[in-house]
């Protein structure tokens, strides 16, 4: 969802608007992949280890779309700080962070 955020700011509104909605149908598109796949499984879409001012409404959109089975994660891995030198990708410790909100959620699901 983070490049698909930087995709979609620099479009012009109109264009914008048509994009955003093209990604929630890819979206649930995908989503219903792999729950056609696998069957009675659980889906965790999950974003916030980079920050993102669009996509993140737009996932939680998806998400709630579907009754039961889908879930949404905002990561918080971005309050421990700091990003590697390579342009703003997330450091170890966010990674450690991340990795323990993600244990939680799928303990609190099962």
């Amino acid at each position: 969802g983070t490049n698909d955020d930087q995709y979609l700011l620099p479009l012009p509104a109109e264009e914008r608007v048509e994009e955003m909605a093209n990604f929630q149908k890819a979206m649930k598109a995908f989503i219903d992949l792999i729950r056609k796949t696998y069957g009675n499984c659980k889906v965790i879409v999950a974003i916030g280890m980079i920050q993102v001012s669009l996509v993140e409404k737009l996932l939680q959109e998806v998400v709630a779309s579907y009754p039961e089975g889908v879930y949404f994660l905002p990561f918080h891995s971005l309050k421990v700080g700091g990003y590697m030198s390579n342009g703003g990708h997330p450091n170890k410790a966010m990674h450690v962070e991340a990795s323990e909100e993600l244990y939680q959620a799928i303990k609190s699901i099962f």
